[in-house]
Formats: C-alpha cells, structure tokens, sequence
C-alpha cells in the first residue's frame, strides 16, 4: 500500500535486496534492502531479478514457486498473492 517504511525511506516497495550476484541498478542499500532513488528504479532492479532468474521462461506456477523459494520471506506470501490476483480479477490468460 506505498505505506511501509521500506517505500518511504528508500524507494523499495517491492523489498528488493542487495543482490550480490546479478546486474542491479547504482546504489546502496541500508540493512539487506536496496535503496532506490525513484520507485521506478526499484521497478527496474526487479525487471533485472527476473531476468536473472529467467522468470520469462516460466509458466505461472514455476513463477510462484520461484517468488516463495527465493524472494518473499512470507511463508504465505505466494498464497497471498494468488488471492489478491483472484480478487482483483487480474488472472487474465
């Protein structure tokens, strides 16, 4: 909800991490999470973690087990988002 004091202090509202082994955009970070100068370049940095992790090449269920495997700390994060992607009608084909 834009809301978290990750967004607020350091752009990052998607909780991107400092990586340390794929391409990232400039910047530091502050704890394990990246700092970002716009929100729009944390968009970018995770356009470059899927790349990394050829997230295009998935189908939908291999997405969701990569982003519960690697990326949320949630354990029910991916349960989560299934259910607001059903709520909002966004599980178009």
């Amino acid at each position: 909800n834009f809301t978290s004091v990750l967004y607020k202090k350091q752009n990052n509202f998607i909780g991107m991490k400092i990586p340390r082994n794929r391409i990232s955009t400039p910047g530091q970070g502050k704890g394990e999470y990246k700092d970002y100068n716009s929100w729009r370049e944390c968009v970018v940095d995770y356009i470059f973690w899927m790349h990394h992790f050829k997230a295009d090449e998935l189908n939908k269920e291999e997405y969701y087990k990569l982003l519960g495997k690697i990326y949320a700390e949630d354990p029910d994060y991916v349960n989560k988002l299934k259910k607001l992607i059903e709520t909002f009608n966004f599980n178009k084909n």
